[in-house]
């Protein structure tokens, strides 16, 4: 039996309808394309500045059915992620290639965020390029500031 904390449940209820439904989107065609084509693909909401915890929320699909390796991997993640912009609230979902389920795994952490070098070198070192930033409401302007917290344009960021 897999018990999910209420935190989780809370956040992702407070999404509106429509927000719901792409992010359900998203994660059919992320976990298809990793069925695809045999590789990781992961894609993040970023936090969203109406809510005063910037909540946001990382989902990966793996390219194989290892559940140790899969757990590192979404924890990692979601950890970088949420460090890197700066998230007080962060919830990652995960799903192995070969499941039926449209979600395996489920991390929450909602530690406030504080400065870590070894967070900010590793956010550096393993982000830059990787995934994506998706926003459920419009679309990200170039020009615009990335949602990841940079600070940086989209364009140069996340945007490459």
């Amino acid at each position: 039996m897999t018990y999910i904390s209420y935190g989780v449940l809370y956040r992702l209820f407070d999404l509106s309808g429509n927000a719901r439904t792409n992010l359900l989107d998203f994660i059919i065609s992320t976990k298809q394309k990793s069925f695809a084509d045999g590789k990781i693909h992961n894609f993040s909401l970023p936090p969203d500045d109406s809510y005063s915890e910037r909540f946001g929320i990382t989902f990966m699909s793996l390219d194989s059915d290892n559940l140790e390796e899969f757990k590192n991997r979404l924890l990692t993640l979601c950890e970088l992620r949420k460090y890197k912009s700066r998230g007080g609230v962060w919830v990652g979902l995960g799903s192995l290639k070969n499941s039926d389920n449209m979600v395996d795994m489920v991390a929450f952490n909602d530690k406030p965020w504080e400065y870590d070098e070894k967070l900010e070198n590793l956010s550096k070192t393993f982000l830059d390029g990787t995934g994506q930033f998706i926003k459920l409401g419009k679309k990200i302007g170039r020009n615009e500031k990335c949602p990841c917290g940079s600070g940086l344009k989209y364009k140069k960021c996340c945007g490459k």
